[in-house]
Parts: structure tokens; sequence; C-alpha cells
């Protein structure tokens, strides 16, 4: 515990909490890196808006992968110590970029489904 608690007082607002990666214009992911400060912003709205508090519980619907998914839905739900249940399949139906090119979110969603 002792490591822990000097880990965590070495930790500055502004560095790095969690990376999303947004897909743009390419249709490949491309990494978005957000810092404690405002992953920490992000909850508290959140939690304040949805009127979250130790007693919520939230059944997470989108992918751990997904923005929603991560920090809208289990980020902010645990951030004031409520329940989180991740559904166990996330199974989109096929979509496609204009291109013809598969959307990252659905690769990010199909890894595993055939064995890679």
């Amino acid at each position: 515990m002792a490591a822990y608690v000097a880990a965590a007082k070495s930790i500055c607002e502004m560095d790095g909490a969690q990376v999303l990666f947004a897909t743009g214009s390419t249709g490949y992911p491309k990494p978005a890196l957000l810092s404690h400060r405002n992953t920490t912003c992000q909850n508290m709205c959140l939690t304040g808006a949805f009127k979250l508090d130790e007693h919520a519980g939230m059944l997470v619907n989108m992918p751990p992968s997904h923005v929603g998914g991560q920090a809208d839905q289990s980020m902010s739900t645990l951030f004031r110590g409520g329940t989180v249940v991740v559904l166990h399949v996330f199974a989109p139906p096929s979509r496609s970029k204009p291109s013809g090119q598969p959307r990252s979110e659905d690769r990010l969603c199909d890894v595993g489904h055939d064995g890679r």
C-alpha cells in the first residue's frame, strides 16, 4: 500500500489518464490522450447531471473501447462509487463508410469474434 500511495502522489492533474481513439475522416483510429483533470471534470459533470451516487447502477451497453462505454457510462458511475455491469456481447450490425472500408468501430468490435 505504501508503494501505491507514493506512486499516486507523483501523478499530476495534467498527466495522461486514458487514451480514446477517434476515427476522423480516414476511418483509422487516432489516439486522443485525456488528462486526469479532464477525466475528473467530465465525471463530475456527468454524475451531477445524471444524479449518480454510490447507490447507482449502470448497465454498460457500449464496448469499453468506445468513449461512451469507457468514460461516460463506466468511469462516471465508478467515480461516485456505483456499480457497473458490462454486457458480455456487443455486436453492432455490419456498417461501412461510403468508400466501402469498414469503420474502425467495426474493426474494434470484431476483434476476437473469428479467433484472431
